[in-house]
């Protein structure tokens, strides 16, 4: 009876254990998503900012500020 409680403690152990590195591993995952997320969609602004600019005859500027200044939100409530 002994034995097979500290066996039970023993696995419960493991499990924990193992549920918490799977926790860590989720958050670093997570992470990651965030991250490549974050890339792709400054990527994409980047690629629509040059479009726009492109297709107003602006030079091409470092900054996103540049090409969105003077841009009218069609959605804005301010419109």
């Amino acid at each position: 009876n002994t034995s097979m409680r500290a066996n039970e403690q023993e696995v419960t152990a493991t499990l924990n254990a193992n549920t918490e590195n799977i926790k860590s591993e989720i958050k670093n995952l997570e992470n990651q998503l965030i991250e490549t997320a974050t890339r792709l969609l400054e990527q994409e602004t980047q690629k629509s900012v040059k479009a726009y600019n492109a297709m107003m005859g602006h030079q091409p500027q470092n900054s996103l500020k540049h090409g969105l200044k003077n841009f009218n939100n069609p959605l804005s409530k301010e419109g």
